[in-house]
């Protein structure tokens, strides 16, 4: 593992503030469009966030009405395709949501997704339909809504009613409601990203962090360039599947060249050859590494390892986005149609990529489990546990209202 610094903690006030609020927010809400990061599937999972959440959709049996709880995973332009439905398999296996996948620069999957909306709301018998937007700092929130927006009242894709930014933080309170349609009740509101109070400890909290400040979704100043530079290298390195393939020459003219020697790495031999070839160089000729790792890293940011054919036309990969790494040489068959699909139940058993995607979920929330998130827990068993816990709130009360008799000594 590459020596990552340690995991900053990020967690202002409008941020805290708006969790307690939640639950109460939860309580006028009719979906909630849970807001992803493509690059990070698991990573930008809010665990915070996560017991408010399925509470409030394991409550529906008792309140009636439409809840319905959507995940969107933004920049879906920035990770290889054949992902997606993988993904959608394996969370189906522990999950109850419906999951889609959108990008500004494709069309069609917004306007599935407004689709979907107006498919809920023909299903309700409320006079309008509450969209609670909820989900990590600069996961695209805003921008998801200004582009439903745009499509379901058929206005310019220049008027953006909210404000958007490439750097976290920005909304810092909710938004007045936004109407998402010209022809059905739909309105939204938008709120903070919010993120893990704790990014946890060790190698995991410190990969955490690295992998929120690649994504612009932590504060600026807690990273150095050379630091997320150093990262991303090494990753590229680890997962580059074919390091004399077409698709690896080509990369190497727009992002970083090869490790000179593959045996050892050295982020700054790499840094220091990128540097050469775009030309930075300090006063007095030295090599600008500083200026180099921001070129790495925006590069990587607007999705060049992609759009220069790092993760197209190949028989195997390492990895899909930050989160899935599978340590070897995977084949890429093509995607197997599985009838179960049709009910959010396929088990992919004879693509082996499924089944690695399948057991890094599996993990992932086995992990998640264990920290009170309620992330994976049923309905059945949360009315188990609040059986429980009101058996136990009774014996304390029964055992607080027994006097025990004083000790009186013999006359």
């Amino acid at each position: 593992m590459l020596a990552l610094p340690p995991a900053p903690s990020w967690f202002p006030g409008h941020m805290a503030a708006f969790a307690k609020a939640l639950p109460s927010l939860l309580t006028k809400a009719h979906v909630v469009l849970e807001v992803r990061d493509a690059r990070l599937p698991l990573t930008s999972v809010n665990s915070h966030l996560e017991a408010s959440l399925v509470e409030w959709l394991n409550a529906r049996h008792k309140t009636g009405g439409v809840r319905e709880r959507i995940v969107v995973y933004t920049k879906k332009d920035l990770v290889p395709s054949w992902g997606e439905q993988r993904l959608r398999r394996a969370l189906a296996k522990h999950f109850d949501h419906h999951l889609h996948f959108v990008a500004p620069s494709s069309p069609h999957s917004i306007r599935a997704l407004h689709s979907s909306l107006v498919s809920t709301r023909n299903t309700d018998t409320t006079a309008t339909l509450n969209v609670l937007v909820v989900g990590m700092p600069n996961v695209g929130k805003s921008t998801l809504l200004n582009s439903l927006r745009a499509k379901g009242t058929k206005s310019s894709q220049n008027e953006k009613p909210l404000k958007t930014s490439s750097l976290p933080g920005l909304t810092r309170a909710l938004s007045t409601r936004l109407k998402l349609s010209s022809t059905h009740p739909i309105y939204a509101i938008d709120s903070p990203g919010v993120m893990i109070p704790f990014l946890g400890h060790g190698d995991t909290g410190k990969e955490r962090g690295v992998k929120f400040a690649l994504i612009a979704g932590i504060k600026e100043s807690l990273y150095d360039d050379e630091t997320l530079a150093s990262y991303l290298i090494w990753r590229l390195w680890k997962d580059r599947p074919n390091r004399n393939s077409p698709q690896s020459t080509n990369l190497q003219s727009n992002g970083p060249p090869p490790n000179p020697d593959p045996s050892k790495f050295d982020s700054y031999l790499v840094l220091g050859a990128l540097a050469e070839r775009i030309g930075a160089i300090s006063r007095g000729g030295s090599l600008d590494l500083d200026r180099a790792a921001r070129y790495l890293v925006r590069w990587w940011r607007a999705g060049g390892h992609v759009k220069d054919g790092y993760d197209s036309h190949c028989t195997t990969v390492r990895s899909w986005g930050l989160d899935f790494e599978f340590n070897e040489e995977v084949p890429l068959g093509p995607l197997q149609r599985v009838e179960a699909d049709l009910v959010g139940n396929a088990n992919g058993s004879d693509d082996p990529l499924q089944a690695r995607m399948d057991g890094i979920v599996g993990r992932f929330v086995e992990e998640l489990k264990g920290t009170g998130s309620g992330l994976g827990i049923s309905a059945t068993q949360l009315k188990k546990r609040e059986r429980e816990e009101k058996k136990r709130v009774k014996v304390e009360k029964f055992k607080r209202s027994v006097v025990l008799p004083s000790n009186r000594q013999a006359p």
